[in-house]
């Protein structure tokens, strides 16, 4: 017997359009060759940049090095972010990067990392 096509999540089709119109949004507000030509090491969380975040770097012409990018359903809190920078700190110098970024689970706080990996 011979199955039918799945037909296409309308959930899903909605969420990549909500996210295709929010990174052209950042992109609009970002400062023209900001990013360009320099390497960014990304700390997502596991939560809600995991996937904006390396995407919005690498249309901004960023060589982004991505940690914590898988969607486990579980992220961490705020306080989890402010106190484990090492993971961080110990990739953005052997990197060669010019920044490290950790964003919280729901990626509306972010801390940063110096190229030396010093916050």
């Amino acid at each position: 017997m011979r199955e039918l096509p799945k037909k296409p999540d309308a959930r899903l089709s909605r969420m990549n359009l909500a996210m295709a119109e929010y990174l052209s949004f950042l992109r609009k507000r970002s400062i023209s060759g900001a990013n360009g030509g320099f390497r960014i090491v990304l700390d997502c969380a596991n939560g809600a940049a995991h996937k904006l975040g390396p995407e919005l770097f690498r249309s901004l012409a960023a060589d982004v090095v991505a940690m914590g990018v898988l969607q486990t359903g579980v992220t961490s809190t705020p306080d989890v972010v402010h106190f484990h920078l090492e993971g961080l700190q110990k990739r953005v110098s052997p990197k060669n990067a010019r920044l490290g970024v950790a964003f919280d689970g729901d990626a509306d706080r972010a801390l940063f990392v110096c190229e030396t990996g010093k916050s």
